[in-house]
């Protein structure tokens, strides 16, 4: 089984540039999961990983993921909840690494993601925004163990395999203040994707 979940976060985020960020509404699309097998190589996971990528190929790199679950599913980001994203059953061999992608689908009217809220910075006004994307994004994550040390084998006998994804980065890098719409939207999605953790759990 494949699950989906948040770490926790403060009602109001505090961002790495300093601004204060609440969000009202938001929703963000995560289309696809998928294993790696060790002897495709180290890809290097986690943040500066990932990679925009069309609708059309969301969820597959041809020849290197030969376990795939796409199941778009559009999360609530203002009322965070474990998910279950669905089964995974890949091949038997040894994996090192999982594929995870967020992309537009129906369930958000073709969007990837969208988000209303507000930001601030020290004890000036509160100002809303508003960010969406079509975009589709992806990255290559570690495989870890239940105590968080890096895995590489079998998943076969393994519980579930848990993305969680770290909201209190969601904005890092954002500059609300001087920053354009588009590379705001784009920032925010890549970040949603690249602040991820995946655990198996026997």
């Amino acid at each position: 089984m494949v699950r989906l979940d948040f770490a926790d976060a403060a009602p109001v985020i505090t961002t790495d540039l300093g601004y204060a960020v609440r969000i009202g509404r938001g929703q963000v699309v995560s289309f696809a999961v998928s294993l790696v097998p060790c002897s495709n190589g180290d890809r290097s996971g986690g943040a500066g990983s990932g990679l925009f990528i069309s609708s059309a190929r969301a969820g597959h790199v041809s020849g290197l993921l030969p376990g795939q679950l796409i199941k778009p599913v559009a999360e609530v980001l203002h009322r965070p909840q474990p998910t279950p994203f669905g089964q995974l059953v890949p091949p038997i061999r040894d994996y090192c690494q999982a594929h995870y992608v967020a992309a537009g689908a129906s369930q958000l009217g073709g969007l990837s993601m969208r988000i209303e809220g507000a930001w601030r910075r020290g004890n000036n006004a509160w100002r809303q925004f508003r960010a969406e994307s079509s975009a589709s994004f992806g990255a290559f994550f570690s495989l870890r163990d239940a105590g968080g040390a890096p895995y590489r084998g079998s998943v076969a006998g393994f519980k579930s395999l848990t993305l969680t994804r770290d909201l209190a980065r969601l904005f890092d890098g954002v500059r609300f203040a001087d920053g354009g719409a588009a590379e705001m939207s784009k920032r925010i999605l890549r970040n949603f994707v690249n602040h991820t953790h995946v655990r198996l759990t026997p």
